[in-house]
Order: structure tokens, then C-alpha cells, then sequence
């Protein structure tokens, strides 16, 4: 006989077990769960702080970096500018034709053409009276001149050699390298050659209000050296001094070989109509101070029309000419060196001209900018 009550045990004791197996299945994968959560909250935080150290070391790589390429950028330019420097200096102490040509070569471009060459006066002469080269008076321009009854007796060049003391001369020669140095213009539309370096005397007057580049005994030599120079030009030519009024392109000039020589042949009174007399005082020596740069004019009595006749700068040196058509001139090619001048040109018209350089000093400081360009014509 089956007993039934044993049966029942076996099932209900079955059932028991698979419960508690599920429990702990569940508790199993729960804490399964809880754990691998518990990991992978792990690596993202790893993670989260990795990024963040990452990001720190990109930032902190792009700071150097900037900072590195700063550094490049002003090393680049302090290189650059030291040698710019290096050749400005290089080039102002050791003239650049001297790297060019030999000794020989120079000497020969110096004196190439010279001995077929008539000459007014050389560098090794001396003219302790004025020695004029006096050709026809050609008219026509001179209109201005001859209604205001200031005609010229003659027409021609004039040279001597004792306009001023040595002293004062050599005085005279430090003035313009200082002026030239510190308010010298250059530039290529206004000059036929970037080799001219030029002041105007009333440009450096009123410069010379804030600059200070003249004192009272470089006033003193320019007004003895303007007196000299109208005195010998009236002396020579036959006009009173009276009339000759100083014009705007009185000026010191400096030339110098900075790049090729450009061929300028001229009439004074093309440029500047109002022109009477140019003339010039030569602060340096042919030959000594600088070679090349002679004064042709083209109205020698070679058999050809414009034959040149020759005049050789030379410290102290004088010249003057009628500014007309008689007169036609050039500068010769420079080949070293630095030729200074003084220049003082003459007109007879009071209004515009000044009858002394003090006068010009005056008008200078107290001129507005259309009464600078007024007075040019």
C-alpha cells in the first residue's frame, strides 16, 4: 500500500530547494551586477581624471608653445636688425667702392678723359684774384632782370680762391657735416640723383628752432661767407650789390656715391627762373677728399658746340655764374668720397629774394607753407 503522506514530503521538500536555489541565483546576480557597476564606475572615473590630465598637458604644451614661438619671433628680428646695423656701419666707414675696384681702377675712372679736358682751374692751382671765362650774354631769359633795369655787364663764369679765411673755412666744413648729418634731405622725386643730400638754408632755420643744429658762430660763418660771395659775384659782373637779393635754393649740398651716377646736364634758370647768379663755395678737395666729381661747363671753345671746360673743386674754391643759357652745366660722376658745398644763389627781385641771409633767417622762421612755395619761381 503506497503511503501518500511520504509523497507529499518528497514534492513539498523539492519545491523548498528550487526556491532557495533561485534566491540565491538572484542574490548571486545582483551582487554580480552591484559589482561589475562598481568597476565600471571605477574605469570612468580613472577615465574622467586621464581626459582631465590629458587636457591639462595639451594646455600647458600649447602654453610653451606659444611662448617658444614669441621667442622665435622677436630673436628673428633681433637678428635682423643687428645686421642691418652691421652693414649701415659697415657701409658709412669703409665706402662700398672700395670693395669694388682696386686702387688702380679708381685712379684709373678718376683721370679717364682728364687730359683732353680744358680746365678753368685744376686742384693744384690757386687763384688769389678772380679769374673770369666770359661768354655772350644770351638775353632772352633775362626779361625779368632787364625791366627792373639789373642787367649784368657781362655773362660768364668766375673763379678765386681767398673768399674767406682757412679758418673759417675749415669751420665752415665741420658746420655743413653736422647739418647734413642731422637735417639733410635725400630722396629720388625731387633730385635727379639719390647721391645729392641737400639742405635749404631756410629749411635749416626753421629746423633748426626745435633741433638746434646751428649756434650763433655758425650763423656768423654762413652771413660772412654770403657777404664774400655777393661782394666778389658784384665785383665781377658789374651790378650792384644792392640788387642781388638771396633766392631759396641757397643751400648746403654733400654728394656721395650711394648708386650709379646719373648724367644731369642743366640751366640754372630752366629749374628756377627767377635766377640771376648761382654760385658755389667747394668745403672739400678734389682728389683728396673725394675723386670724380668735377664741374663741366658746356661752353668752352672747343670746336665742338657744348665742349666742356673744366673746374676741379677745392677747398675754399669760389665760383659763380650767370644763370642763363650761356651757361649750361653738369656735376661729373663721383667715383669716392664726399664732396660738401655751400650754395648761394642771387635774384633781383625783392619779392623773391631777401637782401641779406638774416633777412632769410627772419622770413624763414615767421613764413607760412605758400609763402615757401611762392618764393621758388
Amino acid at each position: 500500500m503506497v503511503s501518500y503522506e511520504y509523497i507529499f514530503k518528497l514534492i513539498d521538500a523539492k519545491l523548498t530547494r528550487r526556491k532557495i536555489g533561485s534566491s540565491v541565483a538572484s542574490t548571486d546576480d545582483s551582487s554580480t551586477v552591484n559589482s561589475s557597476s562598481e568597476k565600471n564606475g571605477q574605469k570612468l572615473s580613472t577615465k574622467s581624471n586621464g581626459n582631465k590630465k590629458e587636457s591639462c598637458v595639451i594646455e600647458n604644451s600649447k602654453s610653451v608653445a606659444t611662448k617658444r614661438s614669441r621667442s622665435s619671433i622677436i630673436l628673428y628680428f633681433l637678428n635682423v636688425f643687428a645686421i642691418a646695423t652691421l652693414i649701415a656701419v659697415l657701409f658709412y666707414v669703409v665706402p662700398w667702392e672700395n670693395w669694388v675696384f682696386s686702387e688702380e681702377e679708381l685712379e684709373r675712372l678718376e683721370h679717364e678723359g682728364i687730359e683732353m679736358q680744358d680746365f678753368l682751374a685744376t686742384a693744384d692751382q690757386t687763384y688769389d684774384e678772380i679769374s673770369i671765362h666770359e661768354v655772350p650774354c644770351i638775353e632772352k631769359p633775362y626779361w625779368r632782370e632787364i625791366k627792373l633795369n639789373s642787367f649784368v655787364e657781362r655773362c660768364g663764369v668766375i673763379v678765386v680762391d681767398n673768399l674767406l679765411p682757412p679758418d673759417q673755412i675749415r669751420a665752415l666744413q665741420e658746420t655743413a657735416a653736422r647739418v647734413l648729418d642731422k637735417v639733410g634731405d635725400q630722396s629720388y622725386s625731387n633730385r635727379e640723383s639719390i647721391n645729392l643730400q641737400w639742405v635749404n638754408l631756410h629749411n635749416l632755420f626753421r629746423r633748426n628752432l626745435k633741433k638746434k643744429v646751428i649756434n650763433k658762430k655758425d650763423m656768423g660763418l654762413i652771413r660772412n661767407a654770403s657777404e664774400a660771395a655777393r661782394e666778389s659775384i658784384s665785383m665781377a659782373f658789374g651790378i650792384p650789390e644792392e640788387k642781388l637779393h638771396f633766392n631759396m635754393v641757397s643751400q648746403f649740398t654733400r654728394y656721395r656715391r650711394l648708386v650709379k651716377h646719373t648724367e644731369f646736364r642743366h640751366v640754372d634758370k630752366v629749374r628756377s627762373p627767377a635766377l640771376l647768379f648761382t654760385s658755389i663755395l667747394w668745403l672739400s678737395t678734389s682728389g683728396l677728399d673725394f675723386g670724380g666729381g668735377h664741374t663741366d661747363f658746356l661752353n668752352g671753345p672747343g670746336p665742338e658746340p657744348f665742349s666742356p671746360v673744366t673746374i676741379e673743386p677745392k677747398t675754399g674754391r669760389f665760383a659763380a655764374w650767370t644763370s642763363g643759357f650761356e651757361n649750361p652745366h653738369e656735376v661729373k660722376e663721383l667715383y669716392w668720397g664726399n664732396r660738401l658745398a655751400l650754395i648761394f644763389a642771387f635774384t633781383v627781385s625783392n619779392k623773391l629774394g631777401h637782401e641779406s641771409i638774416d633777412a632769410l633767417r627772419k622770413w624763414a622762421i615767421n613764413a607760412t607753407g605758400s609763402d615757401l612755395g611762392s618764393s621758388y619761381k
